[in-house]
């Protein structure tokens, strides 16, 4: 029988309708971005059009035509009109609490000669009405631009003593390495900080405290002796939490910054973190690098305390188990301190970050009138003077005889004397620690600048190494300003991260003085930058990090050098290595794509949690960002250096929005 086209057609519309019916049916999205440039991050670096978020996860990334059928009636549906996503980002070494500053003097990290900064001090004493008595704490100071003396102020404790003389005064530095005090302040410990008391009570100082000619303080201080002198000055300016927190929160959303690592976390801050958990505050997802504080830990005593330490970090672990954001599985110990030495000493204060082999001994001089510091020379610890020092150090320890030393030779027998730097502390503690703390369950987060830390920090993450991997623990190293290229291949085997702060890859002229002539022999001022010089060649080596299999990724140690995380500037920063013109050993440059990697999925990996956060796919955890800019497109155009001005639009944490730029 022959049907009619009628019949014909509605047999058709049937058989459409029954495939229609079978065909999975789409849930309406929660939230929808779609025309822009969604960047996923995954091993592939695929880019798609539109991305779908619904119950805190990813439902879908595709074409715009792909995502449409997730757009319902109560979807929050937003065009983003070329605009870029990016998975949120991670900051793995910061201290968050300290973004915010608290209502105290605040120097903000500018660079300020000794003349200015008496001025700001009294002003400040004024401001916040201090009682005489009182600490004056003096916060972000700068210890490594400005601080030019004059001949009013020739040294920082006569400026500090000049800004008051009834206050014991410090400053406390934005590194968190350095510090300032004044007399009142040296003489805050019990016996006070001076010439003599550092010859007897205080020799484990040695090389942390700055001192003239006589052997007296100058008002520099070093890692323990600042923490000596300024525990009283620190005391009342941590911020009550419902005043701190919310404010942590904002700005890390403001950034982007979806997932931090806390890297000094004792009680104190673990009970902030946990009032913003229990208060449903929290835009971001944490890993709290526990510690217990200890300084210049080097005696047999010592290292007999590790199991107690590890006790202690287990408590910490306990008392937040149950939380949805907040992991309490890493702990920070430190190996050394930094590389920065003060050119306005007299003598000049070296750097205290272990390397390998002794310091060289500048011989600076500073122009009274324009406070521009250059290098006139070098001492030469093999010379006949310097031998007589060495043999007999005592011999040239009073006044008059360094005095006459100086006289005679130019420089004082003190820099006759070599010094490597030192390790925070031994490194059989160092070994026991990271061995028990992984024996623990802890992910291990070592601060290592100089070569002989890092080299220890290797040995130790080696021994470790059976233990970690059993677990599933990671291991990982800050900052590494310098080190041996075969270390670096031995933690590229054992597949260690390394936290970079980026935007420390910055040639700057007034903090390079610091650190360049006490590492090479340069000629002057204007030799700083000669690509043959092992700084320039060796200073933050990512890409021979990156090739030897170590796993870049992004810290920016806020409120170290600045308050403000900077995710953005830091990225320009790793992409270019320059400023004003001059380049930190464009060698060492790594690409946009190995950038984002070190803020996304490689500091994932190093969370451990690669499978739910680090890029935009399909089941993953929905922390995501908006940004203003494509900012492979401009790394791949050459403008790169236009990457630092990326502002966050929106800020997407478990699905939901927690920040919207009002403009």
């Amino acid at each position: 029988m022959i049907k009619s086209g009628i019949q014909i057609t509605v047999s058709i519309f049937a058989v459409l309708l029954t495939a229609c019916s079978t065909e999975p049916r789409s849930e309406p999205a929660d939230i929808v971005l779609s025309g822009g440039i969604i960047y996923a991050a995954d091993s592939e670096r695929s880019v798609h059009q539109a991305i779908a978020v619904k119950d805190g996860r990813i439902i879908a990334v595709g074409s715009d035509t792909q995502i449409e059928k997730y757009i319902g009636s109560n979807t929050d549906h937003r065009r983003l009109d070329g605009k870029m996503v990016l998975p949120g980002l991670h900051d793995m070494h910061i201290h968050a609490l300290g973004t915010i500053a608290p209502e105290a003097c605040d120097l903000d990290g500018r660079a300020v000669s000794l003349d200015e900064m008496v001025e700001i001090i009294q002003g400040c004493i004024v401001d916040f009405d201090i009682a005489d008595g009182e600490w004056v704490p003096v916060m972000q100071w700068n210890p490594y631009e400005g601080n030019q003396p004059s001949t009013a102020y020739p040294t920082l404790r006569a400026a500090l003593d000049a800004a008051s003389d009834t206050h014991p005064v410090f400053l406390l530095g934005s590194d968190g390495h350095h510090g300032g005090a004044n007399s009142l302040a040296l003489k805050s410990v019990t016996p006070a900080l001076s010439a003599a008391t550092l010859e007897t009570d205080y020799k484990d100082l040695d090389g942390l405290v700055a001192v003239d000619a006589s052997g007296e303080p100058t008002g520099g201080l070093n890692e323990g002796a600042m923490t000596l002198v300024g525990a009283g000055a620190q005391s009342g300016l941590t911020m009550p939490a419902p005043d701190l927190m919310p404010k942590v929160a904002e700005l890390l959303a403001s950034r982007g910054l979806t997932s931090i690592q806390d890297a000094w976390v004792k009680w104190e801050e673990l009970e902030q973190y946990k009032w913003l958990d229990d208060t449903d505050g929290m835009t971001f997802r944490l890993r709290t690098a526990l510690t217990y504080p200890l300084q210049n830990a080097h005696s047999p005593e010592d290292l007999a305390r590790v199991p107690a330490m590890i006790a202690e970090l287990k408590k910490m672990r306990e008392a937040i188990s149950d939380s949805q954001y907040i992991r309490t599985d890493a702990t920070k110990l430190f190996a050394d301190g930094v590389m920065e030495g003060n050119p306005y000493g007299h003598p000049p204060t070296l750097p205290v970050a272990a390397m390998l082999k002794p310091y060289h001994q500048p011989i600076f001089k500073t122009d009274e009138t324009s406070g521009a510091t250059d290098l006139v020379g070098y001492v030469d610890p093999g010379s006949v003077e310097c031998r007589q020092v060495q043999a007999s150090s005592d011999t040239f320890a009073g006044t008059e005889a360094r005095q006459k030393f100086e006289r005679d030779n130019g420089f004082l027998p003190d820099q006759c004397l070599e010094w490597s730097g030192m390790l925070e502390h031994s490194a059989d503690l160092i070994k026991a620690y990271i061995q028990q703390a992984t024996d623990a369950g802890f992910h291990v987060h070592v601060h290592a600048i100089a070569e002989k830390a890092v080299q220890v920090a290797a040995d130790a993450f080696e021994l470790a190494k059976p233990s970690a991997d059993r677990q599933g623990l990671t291991q990982s190293l800050a900052h590494v300003q310098i080190a041996n290229e075969d270390d670096l291949k031995r933690l590229g085997k054992l597949g260690v991260f390394i936290a970079y702060t980026y935007y420390w890859i910055l040639p700057n002229a007034d903090y390079d003085m610091t650190v360049i002539p006490f590492v090479d022999k340069v000629a002057n001022a204007n030799d700083l930058y000669n690509p043959e010089h092992s700084y320039m060649q060796r200073a933050y080596a990512v890409k021979t990090a990156l090739d030897a299999g170590i796993i870049p990724v992004f810290g920016s140690d806020a409120p170290v050098d600045s308050r403000d995380p900077r995710p953005f500037l830091n990225m320009e920063q790793a992409l270019t290595r320059a400023d004003n013109g001059r380049v930190l050993n464009a060698a060492e440059r790594i690409n946009i794509h190995e950038a984002i990697a070190s803020y996304t999925l490689n500091s994932a990996a190093m969370m451990a949690s690669a499978d739910e956060l680090g890029s935009l796919e399909v089941g993953k955890l929905a922390d995501l960002i908006v940004i203003d800019r494509d900012i492979v497109a401009l790394a791949e155009s050459g403008m790169a250096d236009q990457i630092g001005d990326t502002r966050v639009l929106t800020t997407i944490f478990d699905g939901n929005v927690v920040f919207d730029a009002k403009n």
